[in-house]
């Protein structure tokens, strides 16, 4: 036990259980500290994208994590309830997906409007890494009917660990795709 005192609790970090009752020791739980952004996991636990294949330890519950499409990003512009119910998650979205955010806003709303909605949602915003186009790109020539946005944004998805949030028929039936209208 070294120079710690005795006082219920092992070196290891739990409480022991009274000698002769069989019973294991219990762990303490792992330190969490509050920030003002939330939860922050400890430090061994955030290791950025989830791109490999670790789990986090049991008894622990992840955020929610989605992708807003172009169409998810335009129907929480519009109000719809449907899809804003989703911004307490933590989400993500590419530069391309905000293009078209910005082209349809500017089309129906105008030039100012269009740059106010561009500014809100350009936090969310990945780099997206080159590999991941190149997957993109494999899917869109197996879909044609994907835009480059779509297809990078579902990639990007996938690699960030988050679900794809869309309302887009040509991804009803996909993989980790939430699928709203």
């Amino acid at each position: 036990m070294g120079f710690l005192p005795r006082c219920g609790h092992s070196e290891r970090g739990g409480e022991e259980a009274p000698p002769g009752t069989g019973r294991r020791r219990v762990p303490r739980r792992a330190a969490i500290e509050r920030s003002n952004r939330g939860i922050r996991l400890p430090a061994r636990l955030e290791s950025g994208y989830p791109e490999t294949k670790e789990r986090a330890p049991k008894g622990l519950v992840r955020a929610p994590r989605f992708f807003l499409d172009s169409f998810a990003l335009i129907e929480i512009v519009k109000g719809n309830d449907r899809f804003r119910r989703y911004l307490a998650a933590e989400l993500f979205t590419t530069l391309w997906n905000l293009v078209e955010l910005y082209l349809a806003i500017l089309r129906e709303r105008g030039d100012e409007e269009a740059q106010r909605q561009f500014a809100r949602f350009r936090p969310l915003i990945v780099d997206v890494q080159d590999d991941w186009i190149f997957e993109a790109m494999a899917l869109k020539l197996s879909r044609s009917s994907l835009s480059y946005a779509d297809a990078i944004g579902y990639t990007a998805a996938r690699r960030l660990g988050a679900r794809f949030l869309t309302g887009d028929e040509e991804f009803r039936r996909l993989p980790d795709v939430e699928f709203r209208t």
